[in-house]
């Protein structure tokens, strides 16, 4: 009985020093700081990208200063995104889907043609095989870019 005991001891005990171990080495305890420390969009701005990868910051910024509760469409630039659709897959951050999307607003991420595009001047430009006309430049951060028809 008393050996049963110590036993049971033992191996609660060595339970515990295993989950602790694989918990440390899997920096379990810094993500859950991490996790209560950082606000929702900057863990994903960190894991989408600012102005870059999937523009997640940049999207969020635009939405935010410019009260936008649409859907609209957002294009990203990456070479690695050779279709046109493939492109359009940034759009999942915000997308409502009892809404359409509004073409006439305008976000471009990793767009490396920009030099172009100048404040306020109406202009038209190719992406990706598709052709967009008359949209005039709102905001600029890098290579992203908020166009409003």
């Amino acid at each position: 009985m008393i050996l049963n005991k110590r036993l049971k001891k033992k191996s609660f005990f060595l339970t515990l020093a295993i989950i602790v171990i694989i918990a440390h080495q899997n920096n379990f305890f810094e993500n859950t700081f991490n996790l209560f420390r950082e606000s929702l969009d900057h863990r994903l701005s960190k894991v989408y990208g600012n102005c870059d990868r999937h523009g997640y910051g940049f999207i969020s910024a635009v939405r935010s200063q410019f009260n936008i509760d649409e859907n609209i469409l957002i294009l990203n630039g990456d070479a690695n995104l050779k279709s046109y659709e493939l492109s359009k897959k940034s759009i999942w951050f915000n997308y409502q889907t009892n809404q359409a999307i509004n073409e006439n607003k305008l976000i471009l991420i990793n767009y490396s043609k920009g030099n172009k595009i100048t404040k306020n001047e109406k202009i038209d430009f190719w992406f990706k095989g598709k052709n967009f006309n008359d949209f005039k430049l709102i905001h600029k951060k890098n290579n992203c870019y908020f166009l409003i028809k």
